[in-house]
């Protein structure tokens, strides 16, 4: 057993487990936390992401990423591992704690302005939000740096190595040939749908399935 790769697998344990329990509270926020909890949940989930930042940006675990990216006796999954792992550390180093935590509280206030606005049918309740997000987003990606196009730096996160121009051309050849197949679709003889408006009684809904 590698004592480094089980010291590495700890330590990501631990802020892993700071990310779960943000994402419970991040759950119980959207389906069960009354409105005037908004406020302070916000300020916990953001306070968790803080901490979540720092522990994944520490010293020791930067040491060990370098010390495990040389080191023949991994396995290739290991290997992997390792390299993305030390992908994530060195972009997560860009961040300041502060920027991490006013990011997490800014993207929970404006869920609730979100839930507010979807309510009201009033887009103006998350306007303002919706602008600061994008703001600290567009900062994000000059933290992060990019080489053409501001969204290639938020597209790296997801698709490694993946340009903006490559999903414009990847969809340009979707655009061409999915539109006329949809138009060929509309303009044929449609099925009759009329049985899926129809009301059926549970119980023999029940039965059926």
């Amino acid at each position: 057993m590698n004592t480094k790769y089980e010291q590495y697998r700890t330590l990501l344990r631990k802020f892993s487990d700071v990310n779960f329990a943000n994402a419970v509270l991040g759950w119980d926020q959207e389906v069960m936390m009354p409105p005037k909890g908004a406020e302070h949940r916000a300020q916990q989930v953001a306070t968790l992401a803080g901490i979540s930042h720092e522990q994944s940006t520490s010293n020791e675990l930067g040491k060990l990423l370098n010390e495990l990216k040389t080191d023949a006796s991994l396995s290739e999954p290991e290997k992997l591992n390792i390299k993305r792992s030390l992908k994530d550390y060195t972009d997560r180093k860009k961040f300041t704690t502060e920027y991490v935590e006013t990011l997490s509280h800014a993207i929970s206030e404006a869920f609730q302005s979100w839930q507010a606005a979807k309510k009201e049918n009033n887009f103006k309740l998350f306007e303002p939000k919706l602008q600061k997000l994008v703001e600290l987003k567009r900062k994000e990606c000059e933290i992060y740096g990019y080489k053409d196009q501001p969204y290639d730096a938020q597209l790296d996160q997801y698709e490694p190595g993946t340009a903006t121009k490559d999903i414009d051309a990847l969809f340009a050849d979707v655009r061409k040939k999915l539109v006329p197949f949809i138009k060929q679709i509309a303009d044929a003889p449609q099925n009759d749908s009329s049985f899926m408006y129809k009301h059926y009684e549970k119980d023999k809904q029940w039965h059926y399935g």
